[in-house]
């Protein structure tokens, strides 16, 4: 949030700015608080010292029944820092365990009971880590979008076994920004919610891939066109171009990303009937990860205005 300030003098020498009403609701910041200041060259950087508000949920996990992970999953995103988790017998420990490690790298059994067992978050949630957790989640799906189409061009479809695997990567990453988010806001605080839905997106779109690698790989003979080749790599090239867009807006990149698009959809209805059922399920993942990263524009835009 771009916005200025008029200062005011205070005494003989001192110079006194406000400090904008949305932020400092945000970082819970009050009359005889404290912030950190930061002095580099010709900028001034004032920082929440203010420690975020510790969270803490009591649940009875056998209501959740096989979605105990989701749920948790949810608490964790939701920003609880704290989770005390009831059970009527230990077996359920287990599950609990089985759950952790995943997509909640800091979130572990703290203290338990033979009724009961607490989840705390032994990482804690900081500032400098969303950028470059958010780096990561481009960087590996870039990676399973620009590695797997040689081995898709060369139908050695095992080989996408490991790229398959960095979506659980993916969602790690996105967990932890995603809890940031929670925990910590957004440094526009009033376009926070497409950031959220940016980060969601991100995750969504590994999973599409990991359902076209395993299609693939349940698969092995299948035969693939040249058609479809060349539209996944048009995808490709359409998820590094929005990349590029996120990272340095271009009202002209954002353009070339609808066009994209565009093309793909028209070429994928146009000769439906020339590709096998078989073909058909790998334009419905093309044109499912096509129409997601064009969804990402818009919040995209809002974010730059």
């Amino acid at each position: 949030m771009d916005m200025r300030r008029k200062i005011v003098q205070q005494g003989a020498a001192t110079l006194m700015v406000s400090l904008p009403a949305p932020w400092a609701k945000q970082n819970s910041l009050k009359k005889g608080d404290e912030v950190e200041v930061e002095i580099k060259g010709d900028q001034l950087r004032i920082l929440s010292a203010s420690e975020p508000e510790k969270k803490s949920i009591e649940i009875e996990i056998n209501k959740f029944g096989p979605y105990l992970s989701r749920f948790l999953e949810a608490f964790y995103k939701a920003g609880y820092d704290e989770i005390k988790a009831k059970f009527q017998d230990t077996a359920s420990l287990n599950e609990i365990q089985n759950c952790l490690g995943k997509e909640m790298s800091g979130l572990e059994i703290f203290d338990q009971s033979r009724n009961f067992c607490v989840l705390q978050d032994i990482e804690g949630v900081d500032r400098d880590k969303f950028d470059p957790a958010l780096k990561r989640v481009f960087y590996l799906l870039l990676q399973m979008a620009e590695e797997s189409l040689p081995i898709i061009k060369s139908q050695k479809y095992e080989e996408l076994k490991p790229l398959r695997f960095l979506e659980e990567s993916n969602n790690r990453f996105t967990a932890i920004c995603i809890r940031s988010l929670s925990k910590l806001g957004f440094k526009k605080p009033e376009r926070m919610h497409f950031m959220y839905l940016i980060v969601e997106k991100l995750e969504q779109l590994a999973d599409q891939y990991k359902y076209l690698f395993d299609f693939l790989m349940q698969n092995k003979n299948l035969k693939v066109s040249k058609q479809i080749i060349d539209l996944y790599e048009t995808l490709g090239k359409m998820l590094r171009l929005y990349h590029e867009l996120f990272y340095k807006f271009d009202k002209e990149k954002a353009k070339t990303i609808d066009k994209i698009r565009t093309d793909i959809i028209q070429t994928s209805n146009k000769n439906y009937k020339n590709f096998s059922k078989e073909e058909l399920m790998i334009i419905h993942y093309i044109m499912s990860i096509c129409q997601m990263i064009f969804e990402m524009v818009e919040p995209t835009v809002a974010l730059e205005y």
